[in-house]
């Protein structure tokens, strides 16, 4: 029966209980086909439930295999990628070390090239700089033979003229003492005439005679010593002038040789200082250059060039 606000309507035939000629029996057979429907419409939702959910499974299980598919697909291809990524990245490896050696072998030849260039160009250097110290040494000793000659050529010019001296002063002595000598026979030969004539025939005249000739003796003794002293004092004085002309032209010359020792002593230092110069600025070329080749060869790998075109004439230009 179904309410309608107060009254009651049938099921099976749907007017108002007890009015139509329905019975319980109807009801029950309506109620029984209703349990039947409901079962067989619970029945078919069940199966369609159960066909939704296989459909749904099937369909769930379609896609999981297809994302599996896809995935293991998409894992290949990745695997694949990875595979083609790792084989072009050996290749650029292997690109990038053969230039890493190329540019390493190339520097290296270029090293060798510059340090031989370098060698040559300190070895080019040192022999100027010897040349030039061998010439200083030369003029030196070209200076110091030069002054022995000097010296000696007028100590032996000055012993020349002083030895003409003294020879000439000598003759000059001995001439003197000849004529003294000469002098003094003929003033004994006159004594001798003048004491015979003036003694005699005197009675002492022996002794008046030896006492005379005593006193001329001593006289013209104490006359050739005088000239004797007079001669030596001459001579000495010569000599001490001769000498003093000797030292004072020793000093001379020394002080010339002491400024011309103080001149190459000077070009000396001046030349060692230029050698010192030379060598402070080769080794600053050096390290610069060094240190121009390192920065190219950065350069080089960090621009990634080759290095092919970086020959040894941009060396030979470079340090030219």
């Amino acid at each position: 029966m179904i309410s309608r606000s107060d009254e009651l309507y049938s099921y099976t035939c749907g007017a108002i209980w007890r009015t139509c000629n329905c019975t319980e029996v109807d009801e029950e057979r309506r109620r029984q086909r209703t349990r039947e429907q409901r079962h067989a419409q619970d029945t078919a939702a069940r199966t369609e439930a159960a066909d939704i959910a296989a459909a749904i499974r099937a369909v769930e299980e379609q896609e999981r295999r297809e994302a599996e598919e896809a995935e293991r697909l998409e894992r290949l291809r990745q695997e694949a990628e990875a595979a083609r990524l790792a084989r072009e990245a050996e290749v650029v490896r292997q690109r990038e070390e053969e230039r890493l050696t190329a540019i390493n072998h190339k520097f290296v030849d270029l090293q060798g090239v510059l340090e031989n260039l370098h060698y040559t160009q300190q070895k080019s250097m040192g022999k100027r700089h010897e040349a030039e110290m061998k010439r200083i040494k030369e003029n030196m000793v070209s200076s110091q033979l030069a002054f022995d000659a000097k010296w000696a050529l007028e100590r032996a010019w000055m012993k020349r003229t002083n030895h003409d001296v003294i020879e000439r002063l000598s003759v000059e002595h001995q001439t003197a003492i000849k004529e003294m000598d000469t002098r003094h026979e003929e003033e004994e030969d006159d004594i001798f005439l003048a004491l015979r004539v003036h003694l005699r025939n005197k009675s002492n005249r022996s002794a008046r005679e030896k006492a005379m000739v005593e006193k001329m003796k001593n006289s013209q003794l104490a006359e050739r010593q005088s000239l004797l002293t007079r001669q030596t004092a001459t001579m000495e004085k010569i000599l001490r002038r001769e000498k003093l002309k000797i030292a004072e032209l020793e000093a001379v010359l020394l002080q010339e040789r002491e400024t011309e020792k103080d001149r190459d002593i000077k070009i000396a230092e001046l030349v060692v200082r230029q050698v010192f110069a030379d060598r402070m600025w080769f080794d600053t070329l050096v390290d610069e250059r060094r240190s121009m080749l390192d920065e190219d060869e950065r350069r080089l790998v960090r621009t990634r060039a080759d290095g092919a075109e970086y020959g040894t004439w941009d060396l030979q230009s470079q340090v030219a």
